[in-house]
């Protein structure tokens, strides 16, 4: 068989030009889809010529003019001052208006944050708040002053805005107190996710509710935030899927003024409180919440004898939970009166607090078969003292190679055939009061799980705190 002779002769820019004429022939609308692809996969395009779409404007006239007459390419930016005193604040102006005219009817979006903002931000601010019409997506980290012009539009007319998040400049915070935030306010009818940190802005939650909220997200750590306030929201809002919030107050609760006592969360899905100094067991007294499916829950009361609001919230509202994560002080029965309401649970954590009791609830035997579903069993800086029971915890509910369980076990008990599913188990932080990681401690018990398939995952946290804030934002 002849064999074409290839022509090394030619130079390579030959195969470039012939790539390029591929490219060039290609329809607009396949190009401009192609185009879309290339916006980042997260967060929002910077104006810069080093990233689509401004790159993509600059690889020659007909994708530039494919680039300029694509709107939704211009539909998000990400405006920020990167940390430089030095910053020039009119070239963001320019460019938000530009992408402004480039997005032409499409909803706008935008991520704000200057952690050194002068007065030259008016500027940027100029460009923006006059089509406060088009947003649909506001994520800002500003000082009061500038928050206080962003709040006047969204409080009169952000028709389209489904997200508002709000970072404050705490070393400002005693003049954020004088914003009140209209939640229900006409201005932001179908506001779908509200996230608020450390801009202690009070809440104004009239009657008439907000029917759009599906997530809040409330991160006070370093102001105060009552937990009046975050009954308020429970109960304002109806259609609440994702609630988070940081609790640090002293102030009591009220009574509630309302009809009823109970709140009706009926769509609330995820809960996540970390409480200091605020009492969150009133919380779970009056909730209800049939689809609660996950729940972070840390209360750093330590004076508390117990806490059986929980399994009475759990009875009350019937919710087939898949996944929680406790920071609290409870007894063992408490815990496994819990657990007995708890069938679907898939997951869990626990915190070093946990007891010797509540451990020992864990440990699956012919007359305690447990959250028979449990998959993932996160420990969070164990002591030295507990290591037997996080090691029989894990030998009695290993489902074994053939998903059968182990056919011995450590607990000294025959080995029943009830129902196991754990598969992995996770090591957070090192044993409490000593340098050691979790995982040299605990690892040689469980060996032979190991080795049948076990899945043994270390992170050598220092941070274990429950943070609302990246729970919800990161969902």
């Amino acid at each position: 068989m002849a064999h074409r002779k290839l022509d090394i002769d030619k130079p390579p820019e030959s195969a470039r030009e012939r790539k390029a004429s591929s490219a060039e022939s290609l329809a607009f609308d396949v190009l401009s889809h192609i185009f879309l692809q290339c916006l980042p996969e997260k967060g929002f395009p910077a104006p810069s010529t080093k990233v689509a779409p401004m790159l993509l404007a600059r690889i020659g006239s007909r994708w530039r003019a494919i680039a300029m007459s694509t709107p939704q390419l211009w539909t998000d930016i990400n405006l920020s001052d990167g940390g430089s005193p030095s910053h020039d604040y009119s070239k963001d102006s320019m460019a938000a208006e530009e992408w402004r005219v480039l997005a032409g009817s499409c909803l706008l979006s935008y991520r704000i944050a200057y952690t050194k903002p002068r007065y030259e931000l008016n500027a940027v601010l100029d460009a923006i708040l006059p089509h406060h019409r088009q947003w649909k997506h506001m994520e800002c980290c500003l000082s009061f002053q500038a928050w206080s012009r962003l709040h006047s539009v969204v409080s009169r007319s952000a028709l389209n805005l489904r997200y508002l998040e709000v970072k404050g400049d705490y070393s400002s915070s005693t003049v954020w107190k004088t914003t009140v935030m209209n939640v229900t306010n006409p201005g932001c009818p179908n506001l779908q996710s509200l996230l608020l940190a450390d801009c202690n802005i009070p809440f104004d939650l009239i009657d008439t509710g907000a029917p759009w909220l599906r997530k809040v997200v409330l991160d006070f750590r370093r102001v105060e935030l009552t937990m009046d306030e975050c009954c308020r929201f429970l109960h304002h809002c109806p259609n609440l899927e994702i609630f988070a919030a940081h609790c640090t107050s002293l102030e009591p609760q009220t009574t509630p003024t309302h009809g009823s006592k109970f709140i009706a969360a009926r769509h609330l899905k995820k809960l996540c409180l970390v409480v200091e100094l605020a009492v969150s067991w009133q919380v779970f007294d009056r909730l209800y919440a049939p689809a609660l499916d996950t729940l972070d829950l840390a209360d750093f009361d330590y004076d508390l004898p117990g806490y059986p609001h929980l399994p009475s919230f759990f009875g009350r509202s019937g919710a087939r939970l898949t996944s929680m994560n406790l920071g609290l002080d409870m007894t063992g029965d408490e815990f496994r009166d819990s657990f007995r309401k708890l069938p679907a649970l898939t997951s869990l954590q626990l915190h070093p607090d946990s007891t010797h009791d509540v451990l020992e609830a864990l440990i699956m035997r012919p007359m305690n078969r447990i959250l028979p579903l449990l998959e993932c069993i996160t420990f969070t800086s164990f002591v030295n003292s507990q290591t037997d029971l996080v090691a029989n915890i894990v030998l009695s509910r290993w489902r074994g190679s053939n998903g059968n369980g182990l056919s011995t076990n450590t607990t000294n008990e025959k080995s029943g055939n009830w129902e196991r599913r754990l598969r992995s188990v996770r090591l957070v932080g090192r044993v409490h009061t000593s340098h050691t990681p979790c995982s040299r401690v605990l690892i040689p018990r469980i060996k032979a799980c190991i080795e049948e398939g076990l899945e043994v995952i270390e992170d050598d946290q220092k941070d274990t705190d429950i943070n609302p804030w990246l729970f919800a934002a990161n969902q």
